[in-house]
């Protein structure tokens, strides 16, 4: 399952969930939008007044951005690492919620971010500075 909840030009309201064009599962994502506003774990700051993704959605969730600070919106871990693409240079990361550094690997071709155990949410976290 792809969720896209943030494209480039939206702008979200303090208690919205933008549904993008890449959504596979209506009622389930309007269900862990609306779970997760009311639970107040969407991470307001990493949503509200940012732009849409650098990249294209990837399996494991999206990303929204806010001058050079990019937020990667963990949905679906399949993984103990994911993969951001090589376009967005990654500088550091940390867990948005607790501020704990993430461990980053980088290659030519993309940065791997390892994650740490994920708690139960409908959406990690991760902060990094581009």
């Amino acid at each position: 399952k792809v969720y896209d909840i943030a494209q480039p030009g939206d702008f979200l309201g303090q208690n919205e969930c933008i549904i993008g064009s890449q959504v596979t599962d209506n009622s389930g994502l309007v269900g862990l939008c609306m779970e997760a506003v009311e639970a107040g774990t969407f991470g307001g700051e990493t949503i509200y007044g940012t732009e849409g993704s650098p990249f294209a959605a990837q399996s494991w969730g999206t990303s929204t951005k806010k001058g050079n600070r990019l937020f990667l919106h963990v949905l679906t871990p399949e993984n103990k690492a994911i993969i951001v693409p090589g376009n967005v240079r990654i500088k550091k990361a940390f867990e948005f919620k607790s501020g704990k550094k993430v461990r980053l690997t980088r290659t030519d071709d993309c940065t791997l971010v390892h994650l740490p155990e994920i708690e139960d949410t409908p959406d990690f976290i991760i902060e990094c500075e581009i």
